[in-house]
């Protein structure tokens, strides 16, 4: 039985599976055949045709196989291309090297992972290679088999296999809350099989904000844990949360710079060793997984007498608590109330902001009291208010800007003003080369208002007619750089965060000047959100409004036009800057 893609993904545009893309797998299949002793067997093939030269000579020229050898065997069973005259091109030993993985450097404990680096042979336009690996693999160190298999990848796919070959005796579940339809299921004596196919699967679009939650994957186990025994089992049990003052939190960040200083191996979660290596043998060690890290984090935090837990971070949908599969997961935090309000820190990077502001993922927090959701739905909130004033001299003929202006920035993106360390520059808060902060008024641990001043700044002119740039606000919107977007997308929109913004700009004008721009009036109202922007002048003032709103952070696709062209509005020059001609 074939899975439609019209059923999983509402929509198929037929476009995508032209030559646009740099390549195109004809074949991509993986077959997976459990054993009765917690290992499995994965028989990969795929046949792959090239569109264009940098296709080989950039992206697809070779293919990266990693595995462990301490319980796993590879074996390269073909790798020959069939050029675009039917020529048959077999790869020749030397195109199969081992190498050490890049993040697996200068590690003791993951030196032995070793990754196979096959090349093409006999690539051009039009060629199709085809590759086929086994790897037998004895029972992961985690204690249990966890499969995600995305069912889109960053090019088209005409035909698409995914098996599973459960022998009796095995425990295999596969999540419901992905809502893929139920695979084609053959029962013999001595095994079950799973089987999804799937035809002309088109590419995840690039570049893209696409929700990952919206890409459809199939999310699988042995075993019969759940996600919170799996957690439970693999990392330490944590003490009693209790939320912080923002005195403390100053104490905390230098526990984070510590812990961001101790070397990072970046190793893919299903390459983790388990047990993990205790706090003690990171800081011997001075080196650590982002697991390991927040596992010491968390220790060190106890030591002060501070509470946290360990968080995950995974996209929508692809965590689910009946499943024991942590192969989602994209980040690792830890945990922190700081007056009753959820901080994630990470033992990875240093950040200004709270990570768990971003939306479109789950975050899911190891607690003594189990596992716990952490929903923290915080939109951004800027406002800028500013009275410029523009002045004429007459006698070097330079026109100049100058002013003061309030900044307030609340909610989701903003820093964590509470830190002296994270108190931003004026230039990171408006456009304005000239500006000052004057003054700042923290109101809690996520807001804060600035009082700013912009010194006298000459304009650029030719022939008495000057140009004039407002300082716009850089937080918010502003910050997304989204100045390319797609003019259609299939999937949903994934932004940062929901968002309220307000800019208003009084301009004074002296005797003589007058404004040599169009009067602006702009408005739009949405399911998702409204816009308004406007630019009016008497002799004497200009003012400049510009308002928007986004209520949610997901972007349907049928909005989306409607976003695009709002979203341009506002990153347009109209309402940005204007002319002034003095006579």
């Amino acid at each position: 039985m074939k899975i439609s893609l019209l059923i999983l993904l509402s929509v198929v545009v037929s476009s995508l599976f032209s030559n646009n893309y740099d390549a195109c797998y004809k074949l991509l299949k993986k077959e997976y055949i459990f054993n009765n002793e917690g290992g499995y067997t994965l028989n990969y093939e795929h046949k792959l045709q090239f569109n264009t030269y940098q296709s080989f000579h950039r992206f697809y020229g070779e293919t990266f196989i990693i595995y462990d050898p301490q319980y796993q065997t590879l074996n390269v069973t073909r790798n020959q291309t069939t050029m675009a005259d039917g020529k048959l091109i077999v790869g020749p030993e030397n195109a199969l090297n081992e190498v050490l993985p890049s993040w697996a450097a200068n590690s003791g404990a993951y030196n032995h992972i070793r990754e196979m680096v096959v090349t093409h042979t006999g690539l051009e336009v039009g060629a199709v290679s085809e590759l086929s690996y086994t790897i037998n693999s004895k029972k992961p160190t985690i204690g249990n088999i966890q499969i995600v298999e995305p069912l889109r990848i960053n090019v088209p796919v005409d035909n698409l296999e995914i098996i599973f070959i459960v022998p009796n005796g095995v425990d295999f579940s596969i999540s419901e809350k992905t809502n893929l339809p139920a695979p084609e299921i053959v029962t013999e004596p001595d095994k079950t099989i799973y089987k999804y196919t799937l035809t002309e699967v088109p590419a995840v679009e690039i570049p893209s904000m696409t929700d990952k939650s919206f890409i459809p994957h199939i999310i699988a186990q042995t075993g019969t844990e759940s996600l919170s025994d799996l957690l439970q089992r693999i990392t330490p049990t944590a003490g009693g949360e209790k939320s912080i003052s923002i005195e403390d939190f100053d104490t905390v960040l230098d526990v984070q710079k510590e812990i961001v200083n101790i070397r990072t191996i970046n190793v893919p979660v299903e390459f983790q060793i388990f047990p993990l290596q205790t706090p003690d043998i990171t800081t011997k060690r001075n080196s650590g997984t982002p697991l390991e890290k927040a596992i010491l984090f968390q220790k060190m935090l106890s030591d002060r007498g501070i509470s946290s837990a360990i968080l995950f971070k995974a996209p929508e949908v692809l965590i689910d608590d009946n499943c024991a599969n942590i192969g989602a997961v994209t980040d690792i935090f830890v945990l922190l109330d700081v007056d009753k309000t959820p901080c994630a820190l990470s033992p990875v990077y240093l950040h200004k902001s709270n990570p768990i502001d971003i939306q479109g993922y789950t975050y899911i927090a190891k607690t003594s009291q189990g596992l716990q959701i952490v929903d923290r739905k915080s939109i951004n909130k800027t406002t800028i208010n500013a009275d410029l004033q523009l002045k004429y001299d007459k006698k070097r003929k330079l026109l100049s800007l100058s002013g003061t202006g309030e900044v307030t920035i609340a909610g989701a993106g903003n820093n964590y003003v509470v830190s002296k360390e994270y108190q931003p520059k004026a230039s990171e808060i408006v456009s304005a080369k000239n500006a000052q902060i004057k003054n700042s008024k923290e109101k809690d641990l996520y807001s804060c208002s600035y009082e700013l001043e912009f010194s006298d700044n000459n304009l650029k002119g030719t022939h008495r007619v000057y140009k004039v740039e407002l300082p716009m606000a850089k937080p918010g919107i502003n910050s997304w750089n989204l100045d390319l977007l797609n003019r259609s997308q299939a999937n949903p929109l994934r932004l940062p965060y929901g968002l309220q913004q307000e800019e208003i700009y009084t301009i004074n004008i002296p005797k003589g000047a007058l404004p040599i721009t169009k009067k602006i009036s702009e408005k739009r109202e949405t399911t998702f959100g409204e816009l308004e922007l406007s630019l009016t002048y008497t002799k004497t003032q200009i003012v400049v409004k510009r308002k928007i709103l986004i209520r949610s952070s997901l972007i349907l696709p049928p909005d989306y036009e409607v976003f695009a062209e709002i979203f341009q509005l506002w990153n347009s020059d109209k309402t940005k800057e204007f002319y002034i001609e003095v006579k």
